[in-house]
C-alpha cells in the first residue's frame, strides 16, 4: 500500500483531474482532493498545509522499480 499526500508546489491551480477518472483506476484504494480550480497555494510551512490539501492511497506491486 502506497499513501502520498497532495504535497504541489504553491501557485494557481488551473486544472484538477477528475475524481470519476482517478478512482476507476483499479489499484486506487482512496482519493480525496479539497483543491480546486483557481486556489492559490501557498508555501508549506507544516504538515497541516500538505494534508488539508488531500491525499490518493494505492495498492499494487511495491517491490518493482519500473
Amino acid at each position: 500500500m502506497y499513501l502520498r499526500f497532495l504535497d504541489i508546489a504553491n501557485g494557481e491551480v488551473l486544472n484538477i483531474p477528475d475524481k470519476d477518472v482517478i478512482t476507476s483506476r483499479k489499484n486506487i484504494v482512496k482519493y480525496e482532493c479539497n483543491i480546486k480550480c483557481r486556489d492559490v497555494l501557498k508555501e508549506v510551512t507544516c504538515g497541516n498545509d500538505v494534508y488539508s490539501r488531500g491525499l490518493v492511497v494505492a495498492t499494487g506491486d511495491t517491490t518493482s522499480y519500473e
